[in-house]
């Protein structure tokens, strides 16, 4: 017979988390800000805080695929734009690129070996010379990951 057992498994756990629609994140200029994602698209297991800390805690073990993308409103011409992904507090993956108006920066994507209790973040910089505002919308922004099956 072509039985195949032990195969397959669950991408979990699993997060995607958006920018809220009414609201606009202020980035100030030559600063690194976290990127507040506060609407949780998807999280079944509760690995997303999407309320005080804007961060994905794992809370199982594994390889995890993470990936962000951010937009900002009216960038100026030549904009350096930075958009890194934070593990435990420093950069693990980070995409620079010059941008202009409303240009999105990344997306960026990582593999990495997490612990239970480490922790991710999206991060931004930006050298307009002012202060620019991140734009809303989930299909331009977003920060998500799952565990990969191993």
């Amino acid at each position: 017979s072509n039985f195949l057992s032990g195969v397959g498994g669950a991408n979990t756990p699993l997060f995607r988390a958006g920018p809220q629609n009414s609201s606009k994140q202020q980035i100030a200029n030559t600063t690194y800000t976290k990127v507040a994602f506060s609407d949780e698209v998807y999280d079944p297991s509760g690995v997303y805080d999407a309320t005080t800390n804007y961060r994905f805690t794992p809370a199982t073990a594994g390889y995890y695929f993470l990936t962000a993308m951010v937009m900002y409103e009216d960038t100026r011409s030549q904009t350096q734009s930075y958009v890194d992904i934070y593990k435990n507090g420093s950069s693990i993956a980070s995409f620079r690129g010059n941008h202009t108006d409303n240009d999105a920066v990344g997306p960026i994507s990582v593999i990495d070996l997490a612990d239970d209790n480490d922790y991710y973040e999206v991060y931004v910089r930006q050298n307009s010379g002012h202060q620019i505002n991140l734009t809303d919308g989930e299909q331009r922004m977003y920060f998500m990951g799952f565990k990969i099956i191993t």
